[in-house]
């Protein structure tokens, strides 16, 4: 009886070390936090899409290659204003 409230003891000792070192390694890391960077001004990209509530759900953009060189090109909607086309060079 008494081996076996020793072996219990030791059991949970260890599960308890080792729940708080895992813990302590979670917090010691952090959490990752994304840097972004506005860079559509730097790139050229000068877009709005505007208009009244008919045109509320009709926004988007769409990411595809449209020349063929590999480079990812980009098509906004255009609501009120024209649809533009920024091609990747």
């Amino acid at each position: 009886m008494k081996r076996t409230l020793i072996a219990v003891a030791v059991g949970a000792v260890a599960i308890t070390a080792s729940a708080a070192l895992i813990v302590i390694q979670r917090d010691e890391a952090g959490p990752v936090t994304p840097t972004l960077v506005d860079e559509t001004s730097s790139a050229g990209v000068d877009h709005a899409y505007d208009g009244e509530y008919p045109f509320f759900v009709g926004g988007g953009v769409a990411t595809f290659d449209c020349s063929g060189d590999g480079m990812p090109d980009l098509y906004f909607a255009g609501g009120t204003n024209e649809a533009s086309l920024y091609v990747n060079k």
